[in-house]
This record gives structure tokens, C-alpha cells and sequence, in this order.
């Protein structure tokens, strides 16, 4: 926050290079109207020229950016939204497009797993045992689907970018996330057709399949229609390659989606974008790190790693989306008044 707040604007930062010469021709005028009224016999000539001086000083000049950006991050801070990048109200005020993580973001994150399909000698309790062990490592919201009871110890855990979660338990080494991750070989017979988001135990061979299941959050469909009635372009970047995150996606009516996308393909499409438009990108996973480094600003939604507020220009804490119309009215307004503060001090 101090250092968001220390930021000068880039309308800052031009008032005070403006200012060095203002300066210069302000003590120049000065001393041109002292001298002018010495030699016209005017006892006043000092104060004459002192008044120059004093009705010239540029302070107004100088605070007009600097305390109208303080004032916002102030009020975006008291609200919810902890501001870490300096520029990023100066950023947010020129986007052209939002981008959205699905999970977590436009959905609850409360998944919930209703169905366990095994595909080998391994029951589904045992299974379910497993995943719990790992997935207490991780901070995603699929993690929070996986909450039974066991007593078994894992090592060497780690949780891969790729899309998903890696230890050892009993000296078996097991992984749980994407079929792509956890075992390729079984993407053959992944049961994604089905309605539900599918997660993948397994060792060298698949051992069961979990089938989780999410809801869209409360404020996410007015949202969308609130930003495209502001003329900004939506967009959806999701891993989940689901019949379900599609059927999402579809529902809240935004104008490009894809599915299925690991984190590299995630900042392959914010580039793609930033090529053309101003991009925000919005989320709230270590998968979303890269994306929100890669666009032109960021927000973290409640995130859970530090990695994500650390990639994130401004972090939002309450979960809920509902900051974000004010976020953006904000920056824009922030930016209105700072020209207008700018003139009104040149005039």
C-alpha cells in the first residue's frame, strides 16, 4: 500500500518536468516586472515582484496528480482492494478487455466430489484416502473437495504448475490433477463427456477418477453485463476442459472462451491479446501467475499463494466480484480528475 501510495503518475511525472521550466520562467518574469516598475519610479517594485512569485507558485501543480491517485488507492483500500503496483489505477482506466480464470473466480470454488469411478484393484475409500493426503498440501480450490479422514504420511509433495499435485506416500510416488499430468496414457479413457469437472489419481498407471462439481458465483452473470455495457471485450481462460465449464462459460454470455488451457497456454493468449488491446487479466490460482504477469494488469481474488498476490498488480480480498465495476469506475475517474486538477492549476 506505501508503495502504491509513493507512485507518481504518469500526469504527475509530466506536471514536474512542465514545472523546471515554469519555474525558470516564472523568477525570469519576476525579475522583469521588479526591474520594469524600479525603473518606472514605483516604490512597490519588491512586492511587485514578490506577488508574481507567490501567485505563480506551483504547488498546485505538482499535488494535482500525486493526491488525486492517494485519495483513490485510499478509498479502493478501506473497500477491499489492496493496491501493490503504483500504476496499476493509471493501467486499469485504459483497459479494453477482462479476462477471467473460471474456477474460483467466476465459480463458488466450493467444489463438492460427488462420484468416484476406480480403474484398478485399489477401493474407492483408499482412494479417496490418498487424494485427501495430498491434495491437504495444496491451497487450489479443488483441494477443498478432498477432506476425508486418513493417517497417511506423505513426503516430497509439490504442486506443479502442469496442473496438479505430486508426493509419496509409503514410498509410492502418486499424482492428482489433469489427466494430462497425473497420466497421460489415460486421457484415452477420461470420462470428461460426462457433466462435472474430472481429476485423475494415479501412479505409472491410472487409479481413480474424481468427479467434482462447482457452481457459478452469485454476481458473475451481472457483472459481465455490467462490463460489456461499459464497451469492454470479456473473456474466459479456464483449465477445466469440461462439458460443464463450457456449459458455464456459455451461460454468462462471454464474448471468447477456452477450455482446457495449461498455464503456458494461458499467457500465450494474454500476449496474443495485448497485441491488440489493453488486457485485465482476473483470478485466483498459482496457475493464473503467469496470465496476470503477462497482461497489463492484473487482480488476485483472494488468492491463497503468496505467488499469485505476487504477480498480481492489485489483490482483491473479499472474494466476491463486486468490487470490480467500482475498481474500474475508480481508475477512471481517478484519471479525469488528475487532467482536471492539471488544468485548473495551469489556468
Amino acid at each position: 500500500y506505501e508503495e502504491a501510495s509513493a507512485y507518481r503518475p504518469y500526469w504527475s511525472r509530466l506536471a514536474d518536468r512542465a514545472a523546471t521550466w515554469f519555474i525558470a520562467s516564472v523568477l525570469s518574469l519576476s525579475v522583469g516586472a521588479g526591474l520594469f516598475w524600479f525603473l518606472s519610479g514605483s516604490p512597490n517594485y519588491i512586492v511587485i515582484a514578490l506577488t508574481v512569485l507567490v501567485v505563480a507558485c506551483p504547488c498546485a501543480l505538482s499535488l494535482a496528480a500525486p493526491v488525486a491517485s492517494t485519495v483513490a488507492t485510499t478509498a479502493l483500500r478501506k473497500k477491499g482492494l489492496l493496491i501493490r503496483d503504483g500504476s496499476f489505477l493509471e493501467r486499469l482506466a485504459n483497459i479494453s478487455t477482462v479476462v477471467f480464470d473460471k474456477t474460483g473466480t467466476l465459480t463458488q470454488a466450493r467444489l463438492q466430489l460427488i462420484d468416484v469411478i476406480t480403474l484398478s484393484t485399489v477401493d474407492a475409500q483408499k482412494c479417496l484416502a490418498i487424494a485427501s493426503a495430498l491434495e491437504k498440501h495444496s491451497q487450489h480450490p479443488i483441494a477443498q473437495a478432498f477432506t476425508a479422514a486418513n493417517d497417511l504420511r506423505t513426503s516430497k509433495v509439490s504442486t506443479r504448475q502442469e496442473g496438479g499435485i505430486e508426493g509419496e506416500i509409503n514410498g509410492v510416488r502418486y499424482r492428482i490433477g489433469k489427466p494430462a499430468f497425473a497420466c497421460p496414457e489415460a486421457e484415452d479413457i477420461s470420462p470428461n463427456q460426462r457433466e462435472g469437472l474430472w481429476v485423475l489419481l494415479a501412479t505409472t498407471q491410472p487409479i481413480a477418477w474424481f468427479r467434482l462439481q462447482d457452481s457459478v458465483r452469485q454476481e458473475a452473470s451481472a457483472l459481465i453485463a455490467e462490463l460489456k455495457s461499459k464497451g469492454l471485450k470479456t473473456a474466459i481462460l479456464s483449465g477445466d476442459a469440461s462439458i460443464e465449464g463450457g456449459q458455464i462459460a456459455e451461460s454468462l454470455n462471454v464474448d471468447e472462451v477456452h477450455l482446457g488451457l495449461s498455464p503456458e497456454d494461458k499467457i500465450v493468449h494474454i500476449r496474443r491479446l495485448g497485441e491488440s488491446e489493453s488486457v485485465l487479466m482476473v483470478g485466483d490460482g498459482v496457475n493464473d501467475a503467469g496470465a496476470m504477469a503477462a497482461s497489463s494488469c492484473s487482480i488476485a481474488i483472494a488468492p491463497r499463494d503468496l505467488v499469485v498476490q505476487q504477480s498480481a498488480d492489485a489483490t482483491l480480498l473479499n472474494p466476491s466480484l463486486a468490487l470490480l465495476p467500482t475498481a474500474l469506475t475508480f481508475a477512471k475517474r481517478c484519471q479525469r480528475v488528475i487532467r482536471q486538477n492539471i488544468l485548473w492549476s495551469l489556468c
